[in-house]
């Protein structure tokens, strides 16, 4: 079992030995910190502030984020495996190449957040504000988005383009100006999806279930 860190000097210096695995953070001022390519498996972050640091290419199997200021912090590149991110911030967070499976994130605000060719697979996004969510070149694989309160899925203005989504659960997601151009939708649930004013362009609908989307009639049914 890892330690209780309680200071940026006792955290510095289990980084410096590889031994932050499984270790606490509580309740610490982390702005800017670099930790690129660490092992940081099972480690707990709680009401930390982590923003704008650099996690690029760490691998964050089984790690936890309750109430975590994460906005513009780097994770390009790295593992995610179980992760779960509670009521964190995470606008603008960057993603870019990273590999998620079994992800949880629960009541967080993702918007601008960046997945751009991500791989996701049985991730889960429960209550999250998703506003302007980037996931060009992105594939997601069996991914639910769902609101907790039974409100919309706030997907207004994401960048899908180009994205692949197998199984994913869409259920009456707000998609109003988003960009799905030339994107590969297969077994998606898109039913009472809004798509008003999106880019729809060479989008590839198949084996979806479409009912009471405002899809234009070519792409319905697909």
């Amino acid at each position: 079992m890892g330690e209780i860190v309680e200071s940026r000097e006792h955290l510095n210096l289990l980084a410096e030995e590889g031994r932050l695995r499984g270790c606490t953070f509580r309740r610490m001022r982390l702005s800017g910190l670099c930790l690129s390519g660490a092992d940081l498996r099972e480690v707990v972050f709680e009401q930390c502030d982590l923003d704008q640091a650099d996690l690029g290419g760490t691998d964050l199997t089984g790690a936890t984020f309750r109430r975590v200021d994460l906005r513009g912090t780097r994770f390009d590149r790295a593992l995610l495996r179980g992760t779960r991110l509670l009521e964190c911030y995470l606008m603008q967070i960057g993603l870019w190449g990273a590999q998620l499976s079994n992800v949880e994130f629960v009541q967080s605000d993702m918007s601008n957040a960046e997945l751009v060719r991500a791989h996701l697979y049985r991730c889960t996004f429960t209550g999250c504000n998703a506003y302007g969510l980037k996931l060009q070149g992105a594939v997601l694989s069996r991914c639910s988005f769902s609101h907790s309160d039974l409100g919309a899925v706030q997907l207004t203005r994401a960048q899908l383009a180009q994205a692949t989504l197998i199984q994913v659960e869409l259920p009456g997601a707000n998609l109003i100006r988003a960009d799905l151009r030339r994107a590969l939708l297969v077994k998606c649930n898109l039913r009472s999806a809004q798509f008003k004013d999106a880019l729809l362009d060479d989008l590839v609908l198949v084996s979806c279930a479409t009912a009471g989307a405002d899809l234009p009639p070519a792409l319905k049914g697909l």
